[in-house]
């Protein structure tokens, strides 16, 4: 609370995985410190007046103590919510009122948006690609915003903040090449220029209050480093950490090339290597592609993914459609009945690589984790002779089923479409690797490492993947899988636990190169 009286947090009634009501009918809760935590003051939920979807999140969002307005978001798996607006005052009083806000055909990206004095700052998403605008709280109109910004199809504004009098933001480039920008309190655009050309940037340190802030940049063959904004555009390396050096992986390059898929669209794909590397057949390939909830694969500095490029293999990270690398426009295309441009954008990248002699078939190893286990998974269903080896880390592999299961996925329907409408369960169908898998085939050697206390994907979706791929695969290839009976969803082990994680990713890919 911007008095810090207390706080507001997301409450499931029913935390329970083997429930049916799991994870649903939340609502957001008002804590006042020194009161009893059970006594629970609901300030955002479904009600007579504000009718909510039980798989819906009524959460709240308050940007700094000046705020008067606090933001409710009804929030999915979407880019876009629905939303309300109520004062704090009456927050407060435990009495909100709240009214409509934006809704979710105004295509406001729901975790870009702030309140300042009067006005909302926000971003849009739009056919051009996106754009940075200001209404007035009193009467907003956000089919006519202010703009302040604009970005592009290619090189869409991915985010922004805002100081005092300045609002800070960040361009990207096909997902993997960031520029960043400042607009004054007189509305002029000044590009700024920071020591590196990063794949990747985040802002911190900002406030209402001042105008510093400060930027982390990475990139794929750059450690994560921050700096400082200063008021002259200037940067200078925050010292409160040590700045690491690789000097093993001086000599390793990246580079973007535009790849023509099966519909003649260009999808962009980035090679990691080291510099001098041949370009023949013999190189070995290893894929990491996700592709869905409109999640740029930007880039991210790994001294453990880089040491497969400096022992003279090369990274490969095609951007398919279903993410967000081309704005809003790009998730569209790889969602529900559209879900296959993901992997034939995929096998197309894949193509190139070996059409660029930069590789052969069965030395391409693919990997992904989450929602990538479709877009991988019909890729090795439909072309499972271009890859040595299929690595699914805590993989969707039967979206068909997902309706059926008590997880806190329950809105990814929204994503890839739901059995309840007879066309997007035509699409579930196609896209389901598990439903696709062929006996008539001869498959790769598969990985699939589920986790046992996931709350997003059920175990039986990678046991029901394995058992039928077993069952049906009739070559002397591994199909494995291995459960990890410690974490969830998301790895928060430690860093011996991830270098024993990928240790394995790596070692399964290597040892299964066809040669």
């Amino acid at each position: 609370m911007p008095d810090s009286s207390g706080f507001i947090y997301l409450y499931f009634p029913e935390v329970d995985k083997t429930q049916s009501e799991y994870k649903k009918n939340s609502f957001s809760v008002i804590h006042k410190l020194g009161e009893n935590p059970e006594s629970r003051i609901p300030i955002f939920q479904t009600n007579e007046d504000l009718l909510i979807s039980e798989d819906f999140y009524p959460k709240v969002k308050i940007g700094s103590s000046l705020d008067k307005h606090i933001i409710g978001y009804v929030a999915t798996s979407d880019d876009y919510y629905d939303s309300y607006i109520a004062t704090i005052s009456d927050i407060l009083q435990g009495k909100p009122d709240w009214k409509p806000f934006f809704k979710k055909e105004d295509a406001i990206f729901y975790d870009q948006g702030e309140v300042r004095g009067g006005d909302f700052i926000f971003r849009q998403g739009n056919l051009k690609g996106n754009l940075l605008g200001k209404v007035s709280i009193k009467n907003p109109d956000f089919n006519n915003p202010i703009v302040l910004a604009e970005g592009s199809k290619k090189n869409p504004i991915v985010k922004f903040e805002v100081t005092k009098n300045n609002i800070y933001y960040a361009r990207s480039l096909y997902g993997s090449n960031v520029s960043l920008y400042v607009l004054n309190s007189s509305n002029e655009i000044q590009q700024l220029h920071p020591p590196f050309d990063p794949g990747y940037a985040t802002f911190f340190g900002e406030s209402i209050m001042h105008n510093n802030i400060g930027v982390g940049l990475d990139g794929w063959t750059t450690d994560y480093t921050r700096y400082l904004i200063h008021k002259d555009g200037s940067f200078s390396r925050e010292v409160l950490s040590p700045l690491l050096t690789y000097p093993e992986f001086e000599n390793i390059i990246t580079e973007q090339i535009m790849i023509t898929s099966h519909d003649g669209v260009e999808v962009p794909l980035s090679l990691v290597y080291k510099q001098g590397m041949e370009r023949n057949s013999a190189n070995e390939v290893f894929i990491y592609v996700y592709g869905a909830y409109g999640e740029s694969m930007s880039p991210f500095f790994s001294p453990i993914f880089l040491d497969w490029a400096e022992q003279g293999g090369i990274l490969a990270f095609p951007h398919v459609r279903g993410g967000g690398e081309k704005g809003k426009e790009w998730h569209e295309q790889g969602m529900k009945n559209l879900k296959y441009n993901s992997w034939k954008d995929l096998i197309a990248c894949t193509e190139a690589l070996i059409n660029l002699n930069l590789t052969e078939a069965g030395l391409i190893s693919l990997y992904t984790s989450s929602a990538g286990g479709i877009t991988a998974g019909m890729a090795v269903n439909e072309r499972p002779d271009l890859y040595s080896s299929f690595i699914a880390e805590v993989p969707r592999l039967n979206p068909l089923g997902l309706e059926s299961s008590n997880t806190a996925s329950s809105t990814s329907y929204l994503e890839y479409g739901t059995v309840k409408d007879s066309t997007e369960f035509i699409g579930l169908v196609k896209m389901d690797p598990y439903l696709n898998i062929s006996s008539e085939i001869s498959y790769p050697a598969v990985l699939v490492m589920p986790s046992y206390n996931d709350d997003r994907i059920p175990l039986w979706d990678s046991g029901k993947y394995i058992a039928k791929l077993q069952n049906n695969n009739w070559t002397c290839t591994p199909v494995l899988m291995d459960i990890d009976y410690q974490n969830g969803h998301e790895t928060f082990g430690d860093y011996d636990e991830s270098v024993r994680l990928y240790s394995k990713i790596f070692s399964f890919a290597k040892y299964n190169m066809k040669r």
